[in-house]
């Protein structure tokens, strides 16, 4: 649609389409090897984007679909998040010497993949309510049948303990996932300060977040939000400035939040 008249979409999204010359633009300044690495990466989450508009035709709880198993689930994520993961590495190590380290390159692209997709994953287990209410359910159909259930099923809050095992098992694959972005930030080198926070705060933000959904007994209620505290934000980033200068304080809160994470999992199950 031409012009300011946008019908559907959020402000953002309009903004972006009105500043669209503007992405061109960027994009025409950057180096032929950056090019390259932008246009693969809008490639693949096009794909994910196609994947979201053919799995899930329909936008209200009448039309709901799950995902049909755990490998379109990987797939899915992989598209709109492990794919990030794997151009900011590719681009950190194109660009900034710090990262210009051939030997670890494709370990590091492993780990940044798995980041990636284990933080989808956690905004998918957080987003469940609300995503059921658009839908959308993200939850492999075959494991919801060998449950019982059905996507529509978990419409009514009363099915949430039936789903309670498939949900302890998508979070510890997440935590799975989230273990290789423990590792990519320790793989990261000690000066790229701005580059350690980035990745840092949404890692320990993760893992408390999920502490939440396992705890949570109204993940199905599109009403409610499942999030960690605003006390809890601040206080996960003033310790990460002590983590720059103590890098092995980061890998001891990441371990103490997992294995509360893991109490908790084990207390709901």
């Amino acid at each position: 649609r031409v012009g300011n008249d946008f019908p559907r979409g959020s402000e953002d999204e309009r903004q972006l389409l009105l500043r669209l010359q503007d992405c061109f633009d960027l994009y025409d300044h950057l180096s032929p090897g950056d090019q390259r690495l932008v246009s693969n990466l809008v490639v693949t989450l096009t794909q994910g984007m196609e994947m979201d508009l053919a799995s899930f035709p329909g936008d209200t709880p009448e039309h709901i679909q799950a995902l049909p198993d755990r490998v379109s689930l990987e797939r899915y994520t992989y598209y709109v998040a492990g794919v990030v993961g794997e151009f900011w590495t590719m681009l950190c190590h194109a660009n900034l010497h710090a990262f210009r380290n051939s030997a670890t390159l494709q370990q590091r692209m492993d780990f940044a993949r798995h980041f990636g997709q284990g933080l989808q994953l956690t905004n998918i287990l957080k987003d469940l309510g609300k995503d059921l209410q658009s839908g959308r359910c993200y939850l492999p159909a075959d494991e919801l049948e060998e449950l019982g259930l059905q996507a529509r099923d978990l419409l009514d809050s009363a099915a949430f303990p039936r789903i309670r095992p498939l949900i302890v098992s998508l979070t510890q694959h997440a935590v799975e996932h989230l273990d290789y972005g423990m590792r990519y930030v320790q793989l990261l080198p000690r000066r790229a300060l701005r580059m350690r926070l980035s990745c840092m705060w949404p890692l320990l933000f993760a893992v408390q977040t999920l502490k939440e959904v396992s705890g949570s007994k109204t993940l199905l209620c599109g009403q409610v939000r499942v999030k960690i505290s605003r006390l809890s934000v601040y206080c996960t980033i003033l310790r990460s400035l002590w983590y720059l200068a103590v890098p092995s304080g980061f890998l001891r809160r990441y371990t103490s939040q997992r294995r509360q994470l893991m109490r908790v999992m084990s207390l709901c199950h």
